[in-house]
C-alpha cells in the first residue's frame, strides 16, 4: 500500500499538473483500498459514492486535457493534505441536521468589508465606496482605487487635534488600508485597527485587535512605527509582516517577512527579529522565539488557510471567523491533534464541512434563533 510519505508527494505533483499515469493509478488504487478498509453499510452512502465517482471523472478527464487542473478535485484532495494522521473518514449526512448541504451551499465568506469609526462616532461603510471614488468627511479624504484598495489623507493639514480613528473588519472578510505616510494594512477577519487621521512628528503609533499584514514605510526622519497590542509593542522602522492578536488566542504572535522588528511585552522583557523569525507570548510574562515558515503565515493573505501543525482548536476558530458561524466541540478520542496542509478560503460552507468530515471532525449543522449557523463539532 502507498505510504503517506510518497501518497502525499504524488498528490502536489497532481495538483501541479505533473504526475504521471502510473501517479494517477495509484491514487485510484489508494481510494479502493481505503473503501475495502470500510465495508460497512454506510459505505453505500449516497455522499461516498459521488466522491468516488467525482475522483473517477476527474482522472479521466485530466487524460483527455493534462494541462488542466480538475477543479472538482481540489476539495478532496485539500482534505487529505489537512488530516494530521494518515486517516480517512467518509462525510455522512445526518438526518437531526435542520441546515441542509443545499443551504451550506449558498454560504460563501464575504471579501473586502469593513466600517471606518471616526473620533465623533461617526460611521462610514467603505463597502459603499465605487472604485475610484473618493469622499471628503470631517476634513479627511477617504479614496478606493481601482483594486479596490482604501487610503486616506488629510484635507488640511493644519488641524488642531489630530483625531483618532478606527477600522473594524468583521467576520468573513479582509480589508487593505494604506496609511498618511504610506505604510500598508492588510487586515483579515474579525480584526480592529485604530490609527490617527495624520501622523505628526516623532513615533507612527496605532493599535491593533486581531491580525493584520503591515508593510511600514521607512521615512527620512527614521520615525519608530509602533504596534501596540494587549500582550505586545512592536516597533519597526521599515519591514514587513505580521502580527495576530486576538483575544480569543492563547498566544500573541509577531511574524517577520523582511527587514527587522523589536518585539516588547509589558515586563520590558524584549528581542529582535530576524526574517522567518516568530515572536510568541502567552500573556504579559512569557516571551519566545522560533524560527517559522513565513509563506504559511501569511497564507491567508493570498486567499488560502496554511495549517503548519495547527491543534484543533485552531483550525475551528480560523474556520468560525472566515465564515461567521458559531461552532461547537467536544474532541473525540480520536481526533487528530494537529493538522499540516492548505486550504482555499473561497470554498462554500458546504465544502468546508465535506474536509471537516473527511478530516475525522464530524459535524450537523442547525439554524438558531438568531439565524446564524452552527456547527456542532465531535
Amino acid at each position: 500500500m502507498i505510504d503517506k510519505t510518497k501518497f502525499l508527494q504524488i498528490l502536489t505533483k497532481y495538483l501541479a499538473a505533473k504526475e504521471t499515469k502510473a501517479e494517477r493509478k495509484e491514487l485510484l488504487e489508494w481510494y479502493e483500498q481505503q473503501e475495502s478498509n470500510h465495508p460497512d453499510s454506510s459505505m453505500e452512502d449516497d455522499i461516498r459514492i459521488k466522491t468516488r465517482a467525482k475522483l473517477i471523472t476527474s482522472i479521466k478527464s485530466f487524460e483527455r486535457n493534462k494541462y488542466r487542473i480538475p477543479l472538482i478535485w481540489l476539495p478532496i484532495a485539500a482534505a487529505l493534505l489537512v488530516v494530521g494522521i494518515f486517516g480517512y473518514q467518509y462525510f455522512l449526512s445526518g438526518s437531526e441536521k435542520k441546515a441542509t448541504m443545499e443551504m451550506l451551499s449558498q454560504i460563501k465568506p464575504a471579501k473586502d468589508h469593513a466600517i471606518m469609526t471616526l473620533e465623533n462616532g461617526r460611521e462610514i461603510n467603505l463597502d459603499q465606496l465605487a472604485a475610484n471614488e473618493e469622499i471628503q468627511v470631517d476634513g479627511m479624504i477617504i479614496k478606493k482605487d481601482k483594486d479596490g484598495k482604501v487610503s486616506y489623507h488629510l484635507a488640511s493639514s493644519n488641524l488642531p487635534i489630530i483625531p483618532k480613528n478606527s477600522i473594524q473588519v468583521p467576520n468573513g472578510s479582509t480589508f487593505s488600508l494604506t496609511l498618511t505616510d504610506g505604510s500598508r494594512v492588510v487586515l483579515n477577519s474579525d480584526s480592529k485597527l485604530t490609527f490617527p487621521s495624520n501622523f505628526s512628528t516623532g513615533d507612527r503609533v496605532v493599535e491593533l485587535e486581531g491580525e493584520g499584514y503591515f508593510e511600514v514605510n521607512h521615512l527620512n526622519d527614521n520615525s519608530r512605527f509602533i504596534i501596540k497590542t494587549d500582550d505586545q509593542n512592536i516597533e519597526v522602522l521599515g519591514t514587513k509582516f505580521n502580527v495576530k492578536a486576538y483575544k480569543t488566542e492563547e498566544n500573541t504572535l509577531t511574524s517577520l517577512e523582511e527587514g527587522s522588528v523589536k518585539v516588547t511585552i509589558p515586563t520590558g522583557k524584549n528581542t529582535v527579529l530576524k526574517p522567518n523569525q516568530q515572536a510568541r507570548t502567552n500573556g504579559s510574562t512569557e516571551l519566545q522565539v522560533a524560527n517559522v515558515n513565513i509563506d504559511n503565515i501569511l497564507g491567508w493573505t493570498r486567499g488560502q488557510f496554511c495549517f503548519d501543525g495547527s491543534n484543533t482548536d485552531e483550525v475551528l476558530r480560523e474556520i468560525a471567523r472566515w465564515y461567521d458561524i458559531d461552532i461547537n466541540y467536544k474532541k473525540a478520542a480520536n481526533t487528530p491533534n494537529q493538522y499540516v496542509g492548505k486550504i482555499p478560503r473561497n470554498l462554500t460552507l458546504n465544502k468546508l464541512v465535506e474536509l471537516l468530515n473527511y478530516a475525522d471532525l464530524k459535524s450537523t449543522a442547525t439554524i438558531t434563533n438568531n439565524q446564524r449557523i452552527k456547527l456542532q463539532i465531535y
